[in-house]
């Protein structure tokens, strides 16, 4: 059996998220969520998967995480549930970063982000994705981005949006996918590129 035979694309449950977590920060150093530690990103994970608008995917293999994948029907939706059911879990894990000015400013932009971003632009978006260096190489990437795809299909979306860092050198993966690239939008002072990928009839448009 080859690597990529051993390796299954399950749904994300509430037993991989420590590891998810873990993945996110090592995967995502750059990014503002991972700033705040494994405690606060553990809670956030576990509180979107109680939210039926969020799903995930993770890349197993022999009972480790390679990769996962999280995607919402609606990221404003998402962060208002956030805030309803673990407001306080998320305050403590976050107290020790809360008196520094810039990190409440990134983090009410990060809640309200969807508000500001385009209107034309679909509101179903893919979260986040990251794959552990050793397993790259696998199309792991494709196979969860495949996957969140037929989801979104079979809960009757036609078309999500990737937020990705213009420096980032994700740009190429979703270029590769065939995901367009609509427009820019500033965010954590930084510019970032906004991809969309149609789905059409059975399957998304992926190269």
């Amino acid at each position: 059996m080859s690597e990529r035979q051993a390796i299954q694309i399950l749904p994300m449950k509430s037993e991989h998220v420590s590891e998810v977590a873990q993945l996110h920060i090592e995967g995502i150093k750059e990014a503002f969520i991972s700033s705040l530690g494994s405690r606060f990103v553990c809670h956030l994970y576990q509180a979107i998967l109680e939210s039926d608008k969020v799903f995930g995917f993770v890349a197993v293999r022999d009972g480790k995480v390679l990769g996962f994948i999280s995607c919402a029907e609606s990221a404003g939706v998402v962060y208002k549930v956030i805030l309803r059911k673990k407001l306080f879990k998320l305050l403590w894990a976050y107290l020790p970063k809360i008196l520094r000015l810039k990190s409440i400013r990134n983090l009410i932009e990060t809640l309200f982000y969807p508000v500001r971003c385009q209107s034309d632009l679909p509101s179903a978006e893919l979260l986040a994705i990251v794959v552990r260096q050793e397993a790259r190489g696998l199309g792991l990437g494709r196979m969860l981005v495949e996957a969140s795809s037929n989801e979104f299909r079979k809960r009757g979306v036609r078309a999500f949006k990737v937020i990705v860092d213009e420096l980032f050198p994700s740009n190429d993966f979703y270029k590769r996918l065939c995901f367009k690239l609509v427009g820019k939008y500033r965010r954590h002072g930084d510019m970032h590129n906004t991809y969309v990928l149609e789905i059409k009839n059975k399957k998304a448009q992926i190269c």
